[in-house]
Order: C-alpha cells, then structure tokens, then sequence
C-alpha cells in the first residue's frame, strides 16, 4: 500500500505544488530545474535528495540518475523516498540506461502521471559480457537499471523499449502497484533479482529473444528469490519462461496471459 505521503498523489493524480520538490523539464540536449534535489551536467539529470520531482520533456540522449547516498553528512538523508512523477517524458540514452538508480538506500518510485505517456529506450552496445563481471559491481544492462528498491506506480502509461538486454532490472526488491507499463526487450523483460511483487496496474512484456518475462533470481539470501502477483493484469510473450522464480511462485489474484 502506498505511504501516507504518497496518498494525495496515489488517489488524485494532481500534485500539490507545496509537496513537489523540484519540477524538471527536460529540453532535449539537457533541462532546467525550478526547485532543490537536481543537478544537471549536459544530459546527465541527477537527483541527489529525497522528495517528489516532476519531470517532463523530451532527452534526446541522456540519463535519469537517481544517487542519494552522499547527498549530506545527515543521517536521515535517505530515510525518505525519491519520486520521480514521469508527465510526459521521452528518455532515450545510447550509453547506458535512460533510468539509472545508482544508489537510493530507502526506496525509488517512479509514478506516471493521469493521462500521461512516458517513453524510455536505451542503446544496445554497452552492456558487460558475464564472463567478464565481477561479484558486487555494478553492471547496468537495462533500460531502466536499480541498484536497490523500485516501485512502479501510477495513473498514465509507461513504454520501455530495452535494445541492450533488459527491460526492467533491479538488484534488490520490485514492485509494481498501479499505472500502465508495456516492456519490449531482447533479454528478460521485468526482473527483481530479489523479488517482485506485483500488486495493480496493467502490464504488457513481449520478449524478442530467449529472455523470460518476469523474473526473479536470488538464491543466496533467505527469504528472497520470490514472485508474487494478487492484482492487476498481466500480459506475457516470451521465448523463455513466462514467469521464472528462484524461489516461491505464488499467485492469489488478478488476471494472468502468458505465452511461451
């Protein structure tokens, strides 16, 4: 369930200036910030703090980054969430990701506002082959890249169009609570390697290579490596699994089309 900060948000779709921290319009080769949290360097948008951020605007090849841990010497620096509120945003990135949450120990949402469509690719040459990573690094390989905890949540429509390997990977947990996403994506579609609940919206993940749909991975931590779905709607054409769990599989609601 939604935080009580989130509820005004979550239940209207309309935002109260007073609760948004910064409003970002994206110009294409870079953006401009009304507001704190933001840094911009070229195409590279950083959010450096906690709080709600409203983003709208055209990247014609840049990054979304979230990276909070050294936003300050506060201990409560990332006690809150970073929210990205998506209200019409194109992102395409050659490089790497067009969403990378590089660090955000507490949690990183991104909402899609009502009526909204929001349009996110990545390249297709900078990923590192497996041989070659070593355990505890980071190596980005999907449009939308995280290295802690992600929620999906909404009212409008997100279109991720993963062209290196991914659609969707997070190394730690991933929910999905609201909105409309649609994932297209050589390798697996939608993956929390330590868990992924799905509890709401409406999602569509087509799979192009031998990748799965919806996946779960961890095995070296207990109590992880699960896949949950009791609500929504989910739509799945893979070559690979349809839904892959490391662990549990459990399904208790909502509507399920998976072909494989």
């Amino acid at each position: 369930a939604p935080d009580a900060g989130e509820a005004s948000v979550a239940q209207t779709g309309s935002y109260d200036a007073a609760s948004v921290t910064a409003v970002v319009t994206l110009t294409g080769d870079g953006a401009t910030v009304s507001g704190s949290g933001v840094s911009v360097s070229g195409s590279a948008v950083t959010f450096t703090s906690a709080g709600t951020y409203l983003i709208s605007g055209d990247l014609a090849d840049g990054q979304l980054i979230v990276d909070t841990a050294d936003a300050t010497a506060d201990a409560t620096a990332d006690t809150e969430k970073v929210r990205l509120v998506l209200n019409g945003v194109s992102v395409a990135c050659s490089t790497g990701p067009a969403v990378f949450v590089r660090s955000s120990p507490k949690k990183t949402v991104l909402y899609t506002a009502a009526g909204s469509v929001n349009l996110l690719s990545d390249g297709s040459g900078y990923t590192v082959e497996d041989a070659e990573q070593t355990e505890g690094e980071v190596y980005p390989n999907a449009c939308v890249y995280a290295c802690d905890d992600l929620r999906l949540d909404g009212e409008g429509t997100l279109r991720i169009t993963g062209n290196a390997d991914k659609g969707i990977n997070t190394k730690d947990d991933l929910e999905i609570t609201g909105g409309t996403l649609i994932v297209t994506s050589p390798g697996t579609a939608v993956r929390g390697n330590d868990s992924v609940e799905m509890t709401g919206g409406t999602v569509t993940l087509t799979v192009t290579g031998e990748g799965d749909g919806l996946k779960s991975a961890q095995t070296e931590k207990d109590g992880k490596g699960w896949v949950s779905v009791s609500g929504g709607s989910l739509y799945i054409t893979a070559i690979g699994d349809g839904i892959s769990a490391a662990t549990d599989l459990t399904v208790s609601g909502g509507t399920l089309v998976i072909t494989s």
